[in-house]
């Protein structure tokens, strides 16, 4: 008989043998946390978002996509006057300032990976089984893009075999998901080389 206990390193949900009664430890398996980089991950957006350039004034006409990362101004702006950068007004001046996209990427890559990376794979892993290929990297990769109910909605979409683009919000989609996935991949596993 087995229960379910948190494992400490990745906080992922594994078997372990009851001890209370006689049972084979070596059917235990224990998930080694998987690396994340956060320079590779932000080096990896830079691919389907600015075509792997770090062109801080990229604005996209359709929305406040600005900079480098393609971040929503219309969500920084009220997160940059109580981190130090007041002088951030616009988004014009948010384009001219590497450092706030930077400082404010930086914010975001955390709260990517720590919360809503770390919610979805526990949510939706199990849900997709076999069809699950997605690393850390590539979960917050998609909230990146999607938000965080956009990717829910992809993966939702996986597990019912539904045409993922088909349940997203049109304005969301640029490109395909798996497109955006294939670029941020490219970049991610070539930081550094």
């Amino acid at each position: 008989m087995a229960k379910q206990i948190r494992e400490a390193s990745t906080q992922e949900m594994v078997s372990v043998p009851d001890t209370s009664q006689a049972v084979d430890t070596t059917q235990v398996k224990l998930v080694k946390p998987e690396p994340f980089n956060a320079d590779a991950f932000k080096y990896g957006i830079l691919f389907p978002e600015n075509g792997g350039k770090r062109n801080y004034q990229a604005m996209n006409p359709q929305s406040t996509a600005t900079g480098a990362y393609q971040i929503l101004f219309s969500q920084a702006e009220n997160w940059l006057p109580s981190h130090g950068y007041e002088s951030v007004k616009t988004r014009k001046d948010f384009a001219n300032s590497p450092k706030a996209q930077e400082a404010y990427m930086d914010a975001r890559v955390d709260n990517y990976v720590n919360k809503h990376a770390a919610d979805l794979t526990k949510e939706y892993k199990p849900q997709l089984g076999d069809k699950w290929e997605y690393s850390t990297a590539d979960v917050a990769a998609l909230v990146h893009f999607l938000g965080r109910q956009g990717t829910r909605f992809y993966f939702g979409a996986l597990r019912d075999d539904k045409d993922p683009i088909s349940v997203l919000p049109s304005h969301v989609a640029n490109l395909p998901p798996d497109e955006y996935l294939r670029r941020f991949r490219e970049g991610y596993n070539s930081y550094g080389k």
